[in-house]
């Protein structure tokens, strides 16, 4: 069988590079699949020559704000919105680049992946028998089916990773290639854009061709990493207040455990130990004047920036708080 593993990237940093680099060079391990890089930013050479072959698409278009997903939080009277789910379009024209690609080759089966992913050793090797479970069970698409979570459905097929029949794919699923598309053609003009509501109206139609696992992918895979960088949307944010511009909040939901500390110009606004995974937030007291804010870790500094009462109007599009 002729296989390709298609990674989705979007490595603008050395930490994200690093973390590709170590997932192509897991996924080169695998005897019968050739690799494929997709993604909306350039990527160097030293990246490239790793893989068969790299898919670059400029239209990285995200949503506008008012037609984006928000993830929100509420402590006592402040709620903070974050813009989680803006990429939606631009993943599926990765999705829709990379099988028209894989069809135009003659690959028999694909899998679909994130990048921000490690896999265990035992993993691989249940991963890479996953054409021929497809095979054996006379199936086209391989989906992780995940209950009640992101998704205002009963249940969602998850995006992080899956996998087909590259010809059934593309033949019977439409895929957007034109944002004109995503906004007149069903089920992406009226999806609310989340991608996981979007796979299952897509795929509900081929229930009877679906290897479905209704186990959470990090159970199925039990010795494996995913969503390295998912939390990273929601880290050491600087966050303008829609209220009062003069009282920003900092908000951040910790990546490790460990002891977190934030300054303004060297004044100590809080120094408290923590969990992973739980969540920071401090008003902050800004004027016209430049203020510094620094975050640490154990001493290491994760955030240092300069800060006055008009600077973060340009972070509205990413997040924005208020008062309830």
């Amino acid at each position: 069988m002729k296989n390709l593993y298609i990674i989705s990237c979007y490595a603008n940093t050395d930490k994200k590079k690093l973390v590709l680099i170590n997932y192509i060079n897991q996924i080169k391990k695998l005897a019968n699949f050739d690799i494929l890089l997709v993604s909306h930013n350039a990527l160097s050479e030293d990246v490239l020559y790793l893989v068969d072959y790299f898919i670059y698409d400029s239209d990285n278009f995200l949503f506008p704000m008012e037609k984006s997903p928000t993830v929100f939080f509420v402590f006592g009277n402040i709620k903070i919105n974050i813009l989680s789910c803006r990429h939606g379009y631009a993943f599926m024209k990765n999705v829709h680049n990379a099988l028209s690609f894989a069809k135009s080759m003659a690959y028999e089966n694909f899998i679909f992946s994130d990048y921000d992913t490690i896999f265990g050793t035992e993993d691989l090797v249940k991963l890479e028998k996953i054409p021929s479970l497809l095979k054996e069970y006379d199936k086209k698409f391989f989906m992780f089916k995940q209950y009640n979570k992101v998704s205002h459905l009963e249940y969602y097929y998850e995006s992080k990773f899956f996998g087909g029949d590259v010809n059934y794919f593309v033949d019977n699923v439409p895929l957007p290639n034109n944002y004109d598309y995503w906004t007149n053609i069903e089920p992406y003009k009226s999806s609310g854009n989340v991608v996981e509501d979007i796979l299952v109206t897509l795929l509900n139609k081929f229930e009877d061709k679906l290897y479905l696992v209704e186990d959470d992918i990090r159970e199925y895979f039990l010795n494996s990493q995913f969503d390295i960088f998912h939390h990273y949307d929601y880290e050491y944010l600087l966050i303008c207040n829609l209220n009062d511009k003069s009282k920003p909040i900092f908000f951040c939901i910790t990546p490790e455990s460990g002891n977190f500390e934030l300054c303004m110009n060297n004044e100590i606004l809080f120094n408290v130990n923590c969990k992973k995974a739980q969540w920071l937030l401090h008003v902050l007291d800004v004027d016209c004047n430049d203020s510094t804010v620094t975050f640490s870790r154990n001493g290491e500094v994760l955030l240092n920036r300069t800060i006055n009462i008009n600077s973060l109007d340009d972070t509205k599009d990413i997040a924005y708080a208020h008062y309830v």
